[in-house]
């Protein structure tokens, strides 16, 4: 388990294998927990990647309660879609009934919260899988896997669970988004290592542009519109976030965070046209940054659990939500958008990671 010093930096600074686990296994179920009331088959539902206890939680939305947990090692990112009959995407260590450390993509069917398949980012090597990005923008829907250790971003077909480019990005790259409002959608990377950001072209699968960013960039989001569509990357080590005008792919702007709130992480964007919002975990402030991107300003601090590290967003206009998972309390703070207050804490487990939500 990494020491609070090292979590200040991006990720746990050294991964200490297991054994692998038969979850990595396509075909292996989760563990089902007892149904609570209001549940139901087809809620909205938040999957957590616990890197410490080597599994995914699944809480139900409605309720705020457990109610399901997949074994997994070490994951690290997450992301989930509606499309190909709904599918959870959780980037980390995998076996595949190999005794080889194969880092890579596993595929969860929501349904019975069943592992269904794998894809290796490299196979035979340590790709560093952290974080992972879903379009489905293309005719095939897509996700995008950065390779910390190798320093690449995997391009992998969704309908076939392969592989369709290997391409080189900055030292470090860990967060990942896409921009799909683009006429040619493009994925940012946050490349942690050189202080650049990468803007990849899915046509072609080629780095179309490096862009400068601040010390750190780690987090990356789209606020996505067709009109001047911005991303927004978090800099870890200097507690800014720049803004890239995704038209030109140029930094447009610059936001210093208040010096209260140290260690910004995964943010993400409520991309509602009113009132268009990012919500930024701090890892050692312990609070959510709340930017108000008509203005580039702070609006509110929001406190949560110790050391939250990635955010995500139910964007539900009458009961809107974000959850953050909290690496060293081991919980999910539940936060009200309306209020802008933590209404719930639902444990989890060891040192989550990431956070998704599959909306029903």
């Amino acid at each position: 388990m990494p020491s609070r010093a090292e979590a200040a930096r991006p990720g746990p600074a050294v991964k200490v294998f297991p054994r692998p686990m038969e979850a990595a296994i396509p075909g292996q179920a989760g563990i089902a927990l007892p149904r609570p009331e209001g549940g139901g088959v087809g809620s909205t539902r938040v999957y957590v990647a616990n890197w410490g206890a080597s599994n995914v939680s699944v809480i139900d939305a409605r309720s705020n309660n457990l109610v399901a947990t997949i074994p997994h090692d070490d994951p690290e990112g997450i992301a989930a879609t509606k499309k190909l009959g709904g599918r959870v995407y959780v980037a980390g260590t995998n076996g595949f009934g190999t005794e080889d450390y194969i880092d890579g993509l596993t595929v969860i069917d929501p349904r019975d919260n069943r592992t269904v398949g794998g894809v290796p980012l490299l196979p035979g090597q340590d790709a560093g899988a952290v974080k992972v990005a879903v379009t489905d923008r293309m005719s095939r829907p897509r996700a995008y896997v950065t390779g910390v250790s190798a320093n690449i971003v995997s391009a992998i077909d969704l309908t076939t669970n392969e592989v369709v480019a290997t391409i080189p990005v900055g030292a470090g790259p860990y967060g990942v988004a896409v921009a799909d409002s683009l006429p040619r959608p493009r994925v940012y990377v946050a490349n942690t290592d050189d202080n650049t950001v990468s803007a990849i072209d899915v046509v072609t699968n080629k780095v179309v542009a490096t862009i400068p960013a601040g010390a750190g960039p780690y987090g990356v989001a789209v606020l996505d519109r067709p009109v001047h569509p911005r991303v927004y990357v978090t800099n870890l080590f200097d507690n800014t976030v720049s803004v890239i005008d995704a038209t030109s792919n140029k930094v447009v702007a610059t936001i210093t965070l208040p010096a209260e709130d140290i260690g910004p992480s995964f943010l993400a964007i409520d991309d509602n046209p009113r009132a268009p919002r990012a919500y930024i975990p701090e890892q050692l402030s312990n609070n959510v940054t709340v930017l108000d991107l008509r203005t580039n300003t702070v609006i509110a601090e929001i406190p949560v659990g110790d050391s939250p590290n990635t955010v995500a967003l139910d964007d539900d206009h009458r009961q809107p939500r974000a959850y953050t998972s909290n690496f060293w309390s081991g919980d999910v703070s539940v936060i009200d958008l309306k209020r802008g207050a933590v209404v719930a804490t639902v444990p989890v487990g060891g040192n989550p990671l990431g956070v998704a939500v599959l909306k029903k």
